[in-house]
């Protein structure tokens, strides 16, 4: 039986948002959807908060069952930490959606700090979406999928989610490769433009050499090889105004402290113009 995707929902318009991007996945993939609803419980000197809002499951429910009839949902609504509880969620789930309250662009910090937890420490993929400007649930579905890879570490999984991702969406994928002039070895020196041309040739060959076989697995998709002299967080931000979807890695650590998110993903999340999927490398 497939893993569900699960989407974590509540009443507010980012998590509206990120249903609706679940809701064309799950389709997508061909898998069930699991809408999950994760009541807080009250801590010592927090006071209780007020009976959770069950009609929203009822008024999801009868949406989707007019909408899409053919997509098998499951409503889950569990009371406790909603970090932990998501997370144990994701460990049976194929993909987690999250909303956020993002802006885009350099507006502001405006990840909320579930959803940054959740992706920071998830074992699956974790994608975040955002709403529109006026609340508007309106994650964009077309556009070419950007893939940030960085060569100097394993990013196989990362290229394989965002080639699925654009097969599935019939659409391009950009590997998007950053890289930046080596720093000089005494005051004054300067890196010619000779060495930069050389240096952008190898950082090609790099990037070419890390996706390799993975060509031939998606034969249909467009691949566009992007190497650039820049600012990575600044490059992918730019470059996901155009996009359907961001994808970037995160490695794990061997603790099980602190927010594991290097940090071009953690501004990737918290300025992208589209939904941004974080994909767990070992």
């Amino acid at each position: 039986m497939k893993r569900p995707l699960s989407v974590a929902m509540d009443s507010s318009p980012g998590s509206l948002a990120a249903v609706r991007w679940a809701v064309a996945e799950a389709e997508r993939r061909g898998v069930p959807l699991r809408l999950v609803h994760v009541w807080p419980v009250p801590r010592k000197g927090i006071p209780a908060a007020d009976a959770p809002p069950l009609d929203v499951d009822e008024r999801t429910r009868q949406e989707l069952a007019r909408v899409h009839p053919e997509l098998t949902t499951e409503f889950c609504q569990i009371s406790g930490d909603p970090v932990d509880e998501l997370l144990a969620v994701g460990r049976d789930s194929e993909l987690m959606v999250l909303g956020s309250r993002g802006l885009g662009g350099f507006e502001g910090l405006m990840v909320g700090s579930v959803s940054l937890a959740v992706a920071s420490h998830a074992e699956v993929p974790v994608v975040l979406v955002r709403a529109g400007r006026r609340g508007i649930p309106a994650p964009a579905d077309a556009g070419e999928v950007v893939v940030g890879v960085d060569t100097r570490h394993r990013i196989h999984p990362v290229i394989g989610f965002g080639l699925e991702e654009a097969a599935m969406r019939q659409a391009p994928v950009r590997f998007l490769h950053i890289w930046g002039a080596p720093a000089v070895g005494y005051p004054g020196a300067l890196v010619t433009q000779i060495d930069l041309a050389e240096l952008q040739r190898c950082e090609s060959e790099a990037l070419g050499e890390a996706i390799g076989d993975w060509r031939g697995k998606f034969p249909d998709v467009e691949v566009v090889d992007d190497v650039r002299l820049d600012e990575p967080a600044r490059a992918l931000v730019e470059a996901s105004r155009k996009a359907s979807l961001v994808v970037v890695g995160r490695r794990g650590r061997e603790h099980g402290f602190g927010v594991h998110l290097g940090p071009v993903a953690h501004a990737v999340i918290h300025h992208s113009h589209a939904p941004v999927a974080v994909i767990p490398v070992p």
